[in-house]
């Protein structure tokens, strides 16, 4: 067992990062700190929120600057404040429709008291975070090891990195993220609009670091589905409605239907690689963990951190952790041994 290269990996979602955050809280009271049992983290979005907490040290050091119960009280507290949006745009469609829906600075401010002057070649283990650059038309991960062997190119401060995560598009205007002469400029969005699952990058960065398949753990944290549990004869999107929009009308439920089908093929993907393999004879034990849980109508919005929803919102992480007590203990046992 000690032989794993252990990966934890946290989907993107919004304030609907409380439910993870809550399900870890639960495995870091049964293991201790996360950065100590993982070899590699990664995270998109608020999972990337999520990994930079769990890695970046503390002022002075000793140990992680968050705790998962410390991340549990930032959306508990701060998340209202993240997603504040005044009465005028509330009231207004037109503005939500030809802007952003919020004020960056909020967050901002936050990462940035939260995470001080924490650099992303200081994180206590392996870090993979997401984004995307739109000035060059593709992916950038924000790597530990990149950041080691190529500062100060590829070296960030923790909360700029955390903010590039998050910056999803209609939400959040892009990061614009200035590095040395010999970097190029960037203009970062979050990392769910190509990897809102970013477990399988993970997967990849351990396969580049020539593991064996057989020595892989990965384990997963969602942060909600919609659909999950729903009757066949249940529709997200009613064909009725759908067929008539134009650009407008698909901005914001392609953003949605984007990261929802990521994050469910990725996991589709894990499940034939790490799990169907192991009904192969000899069986092998279990390397592949996904926690997910199903959503409701209080909790389907990644953008509503109103009382009631966090309320519900914690109802779903506490009752998740306690489905899934099992297969919790199991995990912290491959973990400890």
């Amino acid at each position: 067992m000690a032989g794993y290269f252990k990966v934890l990996s946290i989907d993107g979602g919004g304030i609907r990062g409380l439910i993870p955050a809550l399900v870890l809280a639960k495995l870091e009271a049964l293991v201790g700190p996360l950065h100590k049992q993982f070899d590699l983290i990664a995270g998109t979005s608020t999972g990337g929120i999520i990994a930079v907490g769990l890695t970046a040290p503390a002022p002075g050091g000793g140990g992680a600057a968050f705790s998962a119960g410390d991340l549990v009280d930032l959306y508990m507290n701060d998340g209202g404040a993240i997603f504040y949006s005044p009465v005028y745009k509330r009231l207004s469609h037109l503005d939500d429709l030809v802007e952003r829906k919020y004020d960056h600075k909020p967050l901002q401010k936050i990462l940035k008291k939260k995470l001080s002057e924490a650099r992303l070649k200081d994180a206590l283990t392996e870090l993979l975070v997401t984004s995307y650059d739109l000035h060059a038309g593709k992916p950038y991960f924000f790597k530990r090891s990149k950041a080691k062997a190529d500062a100060p190119r590829r070296d960030h401060p923790l909360w700029e990195v955390a903010r590039a995560t998050s910056a999803a598009p209609t939400y959040f205007e892009p990061h614009q993220m200035q590095g040395p002469p010999s970097a190029p400029a960037k203009s970062l969005v979050d990392g769910g609009v190509f990897a809102n699952n970013p477990a399988m990058c993970a997967y990849a960065e351990a396969m580049k670091l020539k593991k064996p398949l057989q020595d892989i753990l990965i384990v997963s944290l969602g942060t909600g589905d919609e659909d999950m549990g729903k009757p066949a004869s249940w529709q997200k999107y009613k064909h009725t409605k759908a067929k008539g929009w134009g650009v407008i009308g698909w901005a914001r439920p392609a953003i949605n239907i984007m990261m929802d089908g990521v994050a469910d093929t990725v996991d589709h993907q894990l499940q034939q690689i790490l799990v169907d393999s192991a009904h192969a004879k000899p069986a092998r034990p279990q390397t592949y963990f996904r926690f997910q849980s199903p959503l409701t109508d209080e909790t389907k919005d990644m953008d509503d951190a109103d009382e009631k929803s966090l309320a519900a919102l914690k109802k779903l992480g506490v009752s998740l952790a306690r489905k899934e007590k099992a297969q919790l203990e199991k995990l912290a046992s491959i973990l400890g041994a």
